[in-house]
């Protein structure tokens, strides 16, 4: 049965203006072209609007869920919240050992529904994020583990210099140097028993 000929355009649904008619090609249904009060512009049939079952981009739910998420882990929240700013906040006063030496966030991360979802709660009240097993690393999945404080100073990038033909860095920068994770540059010298300077050399 074909849908009444409505003419939506600049009607608003919730969240939701539409600003035309979207072209449906062989497709019976009818599709509006409506923009988010958030910015995002998103395509949705027309039955959605009128029956209510569309009133935002999407937004809304994430919005319920970043509230429901901050609500179940506030703690967890708070430590989000610092490596946020820590990376993305050029006034923070860590950004220099974070965000100004290029450690990210992944994009996932952003939202706290989708970290708290990766990480999971912490084990104890003594355990923070820690990027591992590369501490020069983004925070993101596969390099990030709730540790304790002894095992976060285990895994400082300021715990441990090497010196290499008269000159010493720390092995944060000698991974940058060399483009080798500072996690395998340690394994080399801890477990397989190479010489620093073997250590920073690229292998086949």
């Amino acid at each position: 049965m074909a849908q009444k000929k409505y003419d939506l355009t600049a009607q608003r649904f919730t969240k939701l203006l539409v600003l035309g008619e979207e072209a449906n090609g062989a497709k019976k249904s009818r599709r509006w072209l409506c923009r988010c009060i958030c910015g995002n512009d998103v395509i949705v049939c027309q039955i959605s609007l009128l029956n209510g079952k569309a009133y935002s981009c999407g937004c809304a739910s994430i919005q319920k869920a970043r509230i429901a998420a901050k609500a179940q882990f506030p703690k967890e929240h708070r430590i989000w919240q610092g490596m946020m700013e820590r990376c993305t906040n050029s006034n923070f006063k860590s950004w220099s050992n974070y965000g100004g030496r290029g450690i990210q966030v992944c994009e996932r991360w952003r939202e706290f529904p989708n970290f708290i979802a990766d990480m999971g709660p912490r084990p104890s009240d003594d355990h923070q994020i820690d990027r591992y097993p590369d501490n020069d690393g983004d925070y993101q999945p596969g390099n990030c583990r709730w540790a304790t404080r002894e095992e976060q100073q285990s895994n400082t990038r300021a715990s441990r210099r090497l010196t290499i033909n008269g000159v010493t860095k720390t092995v944060a920068d000698w991974a940058r140097i060399s483009g080798i994770y500072s996690s395998k540059i340690r394994n080399r010298i801890d477990q397989l028993g190479w010489t620093a300077e073997q250590a920073i050399q690229p292998t086949e």
